[in-house]
């Protein structure tokens, strides 16, 4: 407290704004709790109301005029749909001739397949078959010379030519001059042995003996050469006599190829 100009007591500065402040606040916290009150009652008040149970729906009274209407609706509706025109319908593939042969396989095929499940059926139920203890000996190929036969007879016992002859159909063993079987050179030498004429057991050696022959020159008895490793008798007509390979063995040949010829006697 301060003395004012008259002498009367009055407030400082500091006290006046506290007292303000003081009223300010009682205000508000007056005004917050009627707020406050109000809206307290008007929670309470919407809690009770939503705890009470909803009445129950009153039911509809039916409408004669719209239930009476709709049967005449629906018909009018269907008749407009039945005026619209349909879309037209895309064309038809054209059906498969029917054949005989389709009608017979459509009626038995049935029947067929029962017949095939029957089959398999006693199949089935047959007893395995015990094995067989036979043996089947082995089969040997045998080379039948008869078409040269002719061919040999014409000629005596002891030519060259008719050797040869005598010894197609004889299987190719590579070293081997006979009886059985011969390589190139073993044949040519077996057949000049039979003459008394001793020659090597080999191409090569074979390739400088006696002289050389042109292929218009050729006789029966020359020596043929399709190449410089292997070698032939010539039996006339083009063809010669020659231990060829392992699966065609002494057979008659066309001269296939001209490498030179060389002539043994004469």
């Amino acid at each position: 407290m301060c003395p004012g100009p008259n002498g009367e007591p009055r407030l400082s500065t500091y006290a006046l704004r506290r007292t303000r402040f003081r009223q300010h606040l009682t205000t508000a916290a007056t005004a917050c709790t009627i707020l406050c009150t109000v809206l307290g009652g008007a929670l309470i008040s919407g809690h009770t109301r939503a705890a009470e149970p909803a009445p129950a729906p009153r039911a509809a009274a039916p409408a004669p005029a719209l239930t009476l209407a709709l049967p005449d609706r629906l018909a009018e509706l269907t008749g407009v749909e039945r005026a619209i025109p349909a879309p037209p319908a895309p064309p038809a593939a054209p059906a498969p001739p029917v054949t005989e042969s389709a009608v017979t396989s459509g009626r038995d095929g049935g029947v067929a397949r029962a017949s095939r499940s029957a089959t398999r059926g006693e199949r089935a139920a047959r007893p395995p078959k015990a094995p067989s203890t036979k043996r089947r000996p082995p089969v040997t190929r045998q080379r039948r010379p008869a078409a040269q036969a002719p061919l040999a007879a014409a000629y005596a016992d002891g030519d060259v030519v008719g050797f040869a002859l005598t010894q197609v159909g004889k299987d190719y063993s590579f070293g081997s001059s006979g009886p059985d079987a011969y390589d190139c050179s073993g044949l040519v030498s077996a057949a000049y042995h039979l003459m008394g004429i001793s020659l090597p057991h080999s191409t090569g050696g074979l390739a400088h003996l006696g002289r050389p022959v042109g292929r218009d020159e050729l006789r029966p008895g020359d020596l043929i050469f399709p190449t410089s490793g292997h070698v032939g008798i010539y039996i006339g007509n083009g063809r010669m006599v020659h231990a060829s390979t392992e699966r065609g063995g002494v057979k008659i040949s066309g001269i296939y190829a001209f490498s030179f010829a060389r002539r043994i006697i004469g």
